[in-house]
């Protein structure tokens, strides 16, 4: 049951999307549905870590030597300023939200041969993951919640550890772009501020779409979803904005906002 100032429902209808509108879904009218921002996230690479063997990938790509590694035009971590191994590229499965935005960062439309889709989204313990050779994309804030905010698979969360989850980061860790580290400093770091702005996606929830009101969420959803101007409980109660960060996100002045 969620509770607010007046209230309390017995459920929410609505999903979850790391991605935004695409041309396909339900349209934002009558008989539609409404993406209402929550957070901002931002994507990297990811390669084998030092403490799980190293990897042959340099220590930093930029948006050209990733583009071309994963259309499998560069095939070789040397070609990339690397160690000499033929590059083992993977991508998360079709349909997730993390692949689209990152073709969307690539300009890619169609997937290299030498690419496989074996692994789910920001899941380390792939086998194929334990090679220095092998190069995956990543959630940061994926990474920060599970690395420092969640228990290890399989043990019970502490009271100051999130909920829903656990440490799945495995053999990999997400890689700089341009110089730039992913993660900021810290003994528990956040997405870096200053990591490349093309990056960076806005997450959302999505609600069925209600003509009476401004942003199109009906009376109820605006008590959970809407903007701080609308008292939405998500953008400006205190704990759920804590909460937001504790899984990684980094909270926006765009939180509430409709498409």
């Amino acid at each position: 049951m969620i509770k607010y100032k007046g209230g309390s429902y017995q459920c929410v209808d609505f999903a979850r999307s790391s991605g935004g509108r695409k041309p396909t879904y339900p349209a934002d009218k009558p008989g539609g549905i409404v993406f209402v921002a929550f957070a901002k996230d931002a994507i990297t690479w990811a390669a084998r870590s030092a403490a799980k063997g190293g990897t042959n990938a340099p220590a930093s790509l930029n948006t050209a030597q990733l583009k071309a590694i994963f259309t499998c035009k560069d095939t070789n971590w040397s070609q990339v300023g690397g160690k000499a191994g033929k590059i083992k590229v993977y991508l998360p499965q079709a349909g997730s939200g993390t692949l689209s935005t990152w073709e969307k960062f690539m300009g890619i439309t169609t997937l290299g041969a030498c690419v496989s889709q074996a692994p789910e989204e920001n899941e380390g313990t792939y086998a194929g993951f334990n090679n220095p050779n092998a190069v995956f994309i990543w959630s940061i804030g994926a990474y920060v919640a599970q690395k420092y905010h969640s228990a290890a698979c399989g043990k019970t969360p502490t009271k100051s550890q999130n909920a829903f989850g656990c440490n799945l980061t495995g053999f990999i860790v997400p890689e700089k772009i341009s110089g730039t580290n992913p993660l900021s400093s810290g003994k528990v770091p956040t997405i870096n501020p200053n990591f490349p702005s093309t990056y960076w996606r806005t997450v959302y929830n999505v609600a069925k779409y209600w003509t009476g009101t401004a942003d199109h969420l009906s009376p109820k959803d605006n008590h959970i979803f809407g903007s701080r101007s609308q008292k939405g409980y998500i953008c400006s109660n205190a704990a759920a904005q804590t909460t937001i960060r504790d899984y990684g996100f980094v909270t926006t002045g765009l939180c509430g906002s409709t498409t």
